[in-house]
């Protein structure tokens, strides 16, 4: 148990280090991009992620996982799971490019969007042979940690040496391809060194048996893109590109966050693939320390976050970007559920309970699109963010209910304290005596966390279920 928990910890760090690093170059980078493309072309290259990010979950269908899982499970496969695996995602970036040049062909929008586009699409070759799921498996964490770095540096040292005004469009373009390539090159070149040439294997019965077991997460992972994209999609099919350029600045904090929870997860990924295997008492502890530092530390930054929204978005963006204040506010909540619901889906995978992945994220994009259809155009961005959280609050209820019959977690229970404490935050921060509104911020954290402290000491079953396990 000791060595697991060294293990997770050291995972953690490096993953830390990692995407804490590369997520704040790339998120100074972004604030950087909107103050200098403006909201209308920030929205085209936002645009150009989101179809980007739809076609690169072709190109994975998921395999990553499997093959992440795996190479945990059984280290002696790599070289095979490396050569087929691979395999199949360049084959699939083909027929994905192919695809998507086809879709921009047919776009109505200007020339410079789908050049911009086209551009972006490239790095689906880049995310083929990108081997950071390798070495997530066999927890070489700093190999990861590397790439993301790597990736992100290329990225802000390009922004900011060769861009400097909203004409640089194609070249920010240009420069996100290069970012990707990189790292991609650099992590293969550290692979080879360790294992050799992964040999590329053309085995029919193999992508058959893969898929089977991919399918339902890529599925579930195209169907997240409608959770990720869409709503900006249809702000800038419907309202422009600058409507779409504000509301993705006020997600921009947002994703920052998440990525944060689900590398936090993904770093956890192997351990509770095999606490799995080999101890459900120890998988369910696993998952219940995770979800209760979710929210007992994500709940007073969403908090805190809605008190400060404003003040955020003139500080990152600029005062042609204020439109957002009310979007990032809601959106904040998004983190909360996010990682609760990210939570449940590694916990199904690790049990071989994909099936039910699909239908969660069918739920979610469903009940997405439903909503910002309704919702946007009466609302533009205020009624997209309203759609984001209010469908995956839905799907948590959803897997929820799915995980009594698998690994039971008391997310109710553990909500409670972190909860009881925010609404007091809350209700501080409301006082309209607060003169300075970060330190009325801080202020109110520092509540928070008393609250916390105080009621663990009178409630300890809840503390209990906090710090209780043992990984």
């Amino acid at each position: 148990m000791t060595s697991n928990k060294k293990r997770i910890l050291r995972n953690i760090f490096f993953l830390f280090i990692g995407e804490g690093v590369s997520g704040l170059i790339l998120f100074f980078a972004i604030a950087y991009l909107a103050r200098t493309l403006g909201p209308h072309n920030f929205g085209i290259i936002n645009f150009a992620e989101g179809v980007l990010t739809f076609f690169v979950g072709v190109t994975s269908l998921g395999l990553d996982y499997i093959g992440m899982r795996d190479v945990a499970k059984d280290r002696g496969k790599t070289d095979y799971l490396v050569g087929t695996i691979v395999s199949m995602r360049l084959l699939l970036a083909f027929a994905s490019f192919v695809l998507l040049t086809v879709f921009v062909i047919f776009l109505d929008k200007p020339l410079v969007t789908k050049y911009v586009t086209v551009i972006y699409g490239l790095a689906l070759f880049c995310a083929a042979f990108f081997v950071d799921w390798v070495f997530q498996g066999l927890e070489r964490m700093q190999f990861v940690a590397a790439g993301s770095i790597i990736k992100a540096v290329v990225f802000i040292l390009g922004v900011f040496f060769f861009t400097t005004g909203h004409e640089d469009i194609v070249l920010v373009s240009i420069i996100y391809f290069l970012s990707r390539l990189v790292p991609a090159i650099i992590l293969l070149f550290f692979y080879v060194k360790s294992f050799g040439f992964p040999g590329l294997k053309i085995d029919l019965p193999a992508y058959r048996s893969f898929l089977k077991d991919s399918l339902p997460i890529g599925l579930s992972i195209m169907l997240g893109w409608v959770m990720l994209y869409f709503d900006s999609t249809m702000l800038f099919l419907w309202k422009g590109e600058g409507e779409a350029g504000v509301f993705s600045a006020a997600f921009k904090p947002v994703v920052l966050i998440t990525v944060g929870i689900v590398y936090y997860l993904n770093a956890i990924f192997p351990t509770i693939s095999r606490a799995a295997m080999d101890n459900t008492d120890m998988l369910r502890r696993i998952i219940n320390t995770s979800i209760g530092g979710i929210l007992t530390f994500f709940l007073p930054l969403a908090v805190a976050g809605n008190y400060l929204a404003g003040d955020i978005i003139k500080m990152l963006y600029g005062e042609k970007f204020i439109g957002g204040t009310a979007v990032l506010g809601i959106l904040l909540w998004w983190p909360v559920v996010g990682g609760v619901v990210n939570t449940y889906i590694r916990t199904l995978i690790v049990c071989g309970k994909q099936r039910y992945i699909i239908w969660g994220a069918l739920t979610t994009a469903v009940l997405n699109i439903i909503l910002n259809i309704a919702l946007i155009p009466v609302w533009s961005g205020v009624g997209a963010a309203i759609a984001k959280v209010g469908a995956d609050l839905v799907t948590f209820l959803f897997y929820f209910i799915v995980m009594k019959n698998i690994v039971e977690i008391p997310v109710f229970k553990i909500l409670f304290c972190p909860l009881v404490s925010a609404i007091a935050m809350f209700a501080y921060l409301k006082q309209d005596s607060i003169m300075n509104i970060w330190l009325g911020a801080s202020l109110g954290l520092i509540i928070y966390f008393s609250i916390l402290f105080l009621m663990s000491r009178i409630m300890p079953i809840w503390m209990k279920s906090m710090i209780e396990a043992r990984v």
